[in-house]
């Protein structure tokens, strides 16, 4: 079959004159794609980015503390040396979104001629030399003159690698963007082709068949025309006219037809999994303020400090603090969101045991205020207080705050029955602000001690709980003597 056929790709718009239909779809196959989508184009991709952001910026601003001989010299040290940490957390987003976008990340070493006053670099274009036998003997760089040895590398490169049970020694093969790099690549394709479609004029991709044999100044003239008219919407209303039988056949679908949102969440979800990034976080759509507080809880204590203790802290001191005397350690409890989970924990311990666990001074050292002198080394035991459990069924005063408490309390505990079903304690953390505080440290103290979905019901209907309290007791002791030792461990 022969003619005229048109196509419009992005980046711009391109009409060609083609014999035959295969050489037309072999030309359409071959628009497709510009090569295989790299971790360096995936970059580019807003959910990608957003992911690997929101995982440096909290490395990056992860409370920490120095040490020299097992003593606390943050304040100090921090004071003496504070353009040289600024620099370092600047650093330490950098090494985080490399480790998530590259499965690797370095920093150089720079000193004077006399070996003083050391300043450290992110690069880039660094590669380890493995041998078989000896593993690790140094590591090339390559600054536009081909790869050039990296000399006394033992002394001067810090290098981080992504941990992968595949690889004994060197970079990992898979990390948190190449394993998103398929989802990466439909959320950048639908994206394109979105694009390419409004750049069109709103036209898809369409084939002009003319009937009979026109003259080849006719198939010109419209040629020039249809050119013309997928240039933009500007062009649409031109006109042209043509002595032959012309009958556009459209190729693929529209955007509106070719627009799957389930396909594009379910991409979005496997980008913030791989990255381990909770949806409500990447997105910034949580339902309501519980819930934003759980996954930024799950945020920080299933990723970024299990990230920060086990990968980046130890190079980090071996290359950078030791030699300078000093301990870098990560302090996460720190953190406001770490403080507000543990104070929730130590007041359903403090209901159930039937007094405070923690000092006035352990509590003021939670908010990194000074101790008070003259503070008794115990609290004083206080009279027990029996709240009464919230009736749903009661006439409210408030309906509004009412309807608020009843929807907190039945997801408080579908999750603890969930979690129950999963194995897990029904102790789950829940953070609302509907429900009344001693309510609540009512349901999170008795939800220790439940072991079967009956147990979590009663707790919620505030019906006493069979259990064992033996270990639980024994469990809580040792945790009272733990948070009265806060301060000073590590």
């Amino acid at each position: 079959m022969s003619g005229l056929y048109s196509i419009s790709h992005a980046p711009g718009t391109k009409n060609i004159s083609i014999a035959t239909l295969d050489e037309f779809m072999q030309y359409v196959a071959g628009q497709s794609g510009d090569g295989a989508l790299t971790t360096r184009d995936a970059y580019k991709i807003p959910w990608i980015f957003r992911a690997s952001d929101i995982r440096a910026r909290a490395a990056s601003r992860m409370p920490y503390k120095i040490l020299r001989a097992g003593e606390d010299i943050t304040e100090d040290w921090v004071s003496a040396n504070a353009s040289f940490m600024d620099e370092v957390s600047r650093l330490l987003y950098l090494t985080e979104s490399a480790l998530c976008m590259m499965g690797a990340a370095y920093w150089l070493k720079d000193t004077n001629a006399f070996g003083l006053n050391a300043s450290y670099r992110y690069v880039l274009g660094v590669k380890p030399k493995l041998d078989k036998e000896k593993g690790l003997v140094g590591f090339t760089r390559n600054i536009g003159r081909g790869d050039q040895p990296i000399e006394d590398w033992e002394k001067r490169l810090v290098y981080w690698w992504w941990p992968s049970p595949y690889v004994e020694l060197g970079p990992a093969p898979d990390f948190p963007a190449s394993v998103a790099l398929g989802d990466a690549g439909l959320l950048k394709y639908l994206t394109e082709f979105a694009t390419a479609y409004f750049k069109r004029g709103g036209f898809p991709i369409t084939l002009l068949p003319v009937e009979g044999n026109p003259q080849p100044q006719e198939i010109e003239k419209l040629e020039k025309w249809w050119k013309a008219m997928m240039r933009g919407v500007k062009k649409a209303f031109d006109s042209v006219v043509v002595r032959a039988s012309i009958k556009p056949f459209t190729l693929g679908t529209s955007v509106r037809d070719t627009a799957a949102p389930a396909l594009e969440l379910r991409a979005r979800e496997n980008v913030g999994v791989a990255f381990g990034v909770p949806q409500t976080v990447l997105m910034s759509n949580a339902a309501n303020f519980a819930t934003s507080q759980n996954d930024y809880l799950l945020l920080y204590t299933e990723t970024v400090i299990p990230q920060c203790e086990t990968v980046i802290q130890g190079p980090l001191n071996r290359m950078v603090f030791e030699p300078l005397g000093v301990t870098f350690v990560f302090n996460p409890r720190r953190l406001e969101i770490m403080q507000r989970y543990e104070l929730e924990k130590a007041q359903a311990i403090s209901i159930l045991v039937g007094r405070p666990i923690l000092t006035v001074n352990e509590g003021r050292d939670m908010l990194e205020l000074p101790p008070l002198v003259d503070q008794p080394a115990e609290p004083a035991k206080p009279d027990p207080v029996v709240t009464p459990p919230v009736d749903a069924d009661a006439e409210p005063t408030d309906d509004t705050q009412a309807k608020r408490i009843v929807l907190d309390l039945e997801r408080w505990q579908r999750k603890s029955i969930n979690a129950l079903e999963r194995g897990k304690s029904a102790a789950v953390v829940f953070a609302s602000d509907a429900i009344p505080a001693p309510e609540h440290a009512r349901i999170a103290a008795v939800l220790l001690g439940c072991k079967t979905v009956d147990d979590v019901r009663a707790a919620f209907a505030g019906k006493a709980v069979a259990t064992d309290y033996a270990p639980l007791i024994d469990a809580l002791r040792d945790a009272a003597a733990a948070a009265r030792g806060l301060r000073g461990v590590n």
